[in-house]
């Protein structure tokens, strides 16, 4: 089975299945794998966990930048009223 084949199937399993319900498929799958293709299914769990983690994490940051940017905008507004 070939890479596409194994990221394919993983995609079908995610489209269909979430959670516990995905990862008991995932398992069930990879019982029919030999040990080249397990390993090559385990790279694209993780391949897809990373992206996972990487959006998130890019997600927060951008919430993160976003707050810090309107708190310099009601702290300027503040001293701006303070000041008159």
């Amino acid at each position: 089975m070939s890479p596409t084949d194994i990221e394919r199937r993983v995609d079908e399993l995610a489209e269909a299945h979430s959670g516990k319900a995905f990862a008991e498929q995932v398992r069930r799958y990879a019982e029919g794998l030999d040990p080249g293709e397990r390993q090559e299914l385990e790279r694209v769990l993780l391949d897809r966990a990373r992206a996972s983690d990487d959006g998130i994490e890019r997600r927060w940051e951008e919430r993160s930048w976003i707050r810090r940017v309107l708190r310099r905008v009601d702290e300027a507004e503040r001293r701006s009223r303070s000041d008159s």
